[in-house]
């Protein structure tokens, strides 16, 4: 987790970099400026996970609750001019999928030949899931009413794993016991699919669909993962008035 939220910074930090040189040719000119405004927007991605397909050796796509299957992502997000309404929302960030099953015994491992399937009801299981985050990029052409209150956006991104995991809560003897397996589980290292967005004043919805399977050919179920959720837009905005040192710092849902 803390490799993950490390490289988030890092592609953040570069998505301004071209920002940051603009603004340093005219620092001086800010300078001179009485207030000096800084912004800086991060999209938040909050939604829930769910797998699609199957085949005759798992179902396990049946076993993947979808209340407690969230999915995260931090991103930047940029504008640009395409035609007319339309505008390119390009950019990039991380994102973390969590299936949670809903059979707590079952159990993955992973074998020489593919993926592993079981159950232990050996003992007393509160909590099974397997978690996987990606770096991601994402072009999504979007049209925006004149009044900029309705947009609807359809497009594609592509990512690639940094790290996948399972997570067992147990009970033993009456203490909880948590335990984390860090493999790949033969899930595929890229990821590429579908996203669309509809936003209605300051209600942002989305979908995600992956056209991959999330394991490997022949390693494991042939499943697409795909999630619904909402997306938060934050703007953070940074006010400083230079001849009286005045400071102020808020952030705006928009």
């Amino acid at each position: 987790m803390k490799k993950s939220i490390l490289i988030t910074l890092l592609i953040l930090l570069g998505a301004q970099l071209s920002t940051f040189a603009q603004e340093e040719a005219n620092y001086e000119h800010l300078l001179d400026k009485e207030e000096i405004d800084i912004s800086f927007g991060l999209q938040i991605d909050l939604g829930t996970s769910a797998l699609h397909g199957g085949n005759s050796y798992s179902e396990i796509n049946d076993d993947v609750r979808q209340w407690g299957s969230w999915y995260v992502a931090l991103k930047k997000i940029a504008v640009s001019d395409l035609f007319g309404p339309v505008k390119l929302h390009w950019g990039g960030g991380i994102s973390w999928y969590n299936f949670k099953f809903d059979n707590e015994a079952l159990r993955l491992t992973e074998g020489s030949d593919g993926i592993i399937f079981s159950e232990d009801n050996t003992v007393e299981t509160k909590k099974s899931k397997l978690a996987v985050s990606y770096a991601n990029l994402y072009l999504i052409p979007t049209y925006h009413s004149s009044n900029g209150n309705f947009k609807f956006g359809i497009g594609g991104y592509a990512g690639y794993r940094l790290g996948s995991h399972t997570k067992l809560v147990t009970v033993v003897d009456g203490d909880i016991k948590k335990d984390k397996d860090k493999n790949d589980f033969y899930i595929n290292s890229l990821r590429y699919g579908l996203r669309l967005e509809v936003t209605a004043h300051k209600f942002h919805m989305y979908g995600n669909y992956d056209l991959n399977n999330l394991f490997a050919d022949n390693k494991g179920p042939k499943m697409n993962a795909f999630t619904l959720g909402t997306a938060i837009d934050l703007n953070f905005k940074y006010n400083q008035t230079t001849h009286t040192s005045n400071t102020s710092f808020k952030v705006d849902w928009k």
